[in-house]
């Protein structure tokens, strides 16, 4: 038998991406565990793998999505009639609170 996919399914791989996101900056990637993220999302580590099939997998769609905003971020900023370095350097500082 196929099993249906929630109607919320997405809203909750979201949410649980967000919370390892939170995870993993607290931890470290290779500290953290499925473990952890489930406790924080306050969810049975099971509910974790119908979602991702393993904490790889997971990490992937983390550094996935962060990069993806990384790019779009970059390539929206305006650099028009500005000196490359001073451009740069504003946009990191921008984006990196630096």
């Amino acid at each position: 038998m196929v099993r249906t996919i929630a109607k919320d399914h997405d809203d909750k791989r979201r949410h649980i991406l967000k919370v390892a996101a939170e995870v993993f900056a607290r931890e470290g990637i290779a500290r953290a565990s499925t473990n952890e993220v489930a406790r924080a999302c306050e969810i049975a580590k099971a509910n974790i793998y119908h979602y991702y099939s393993s904490k790889d997998d997971l990490i992937f769609d983390f550094l996935d999505s962060y990069f993806s905003e990384l790019r779009d971020w970059v390539c929206s900023v305006n650099l028009t009639n500005l000196p490359h370095r001073i451009s740069f350097r504003g946009s990191r500082k921008s984006f990196f609170g630096l």
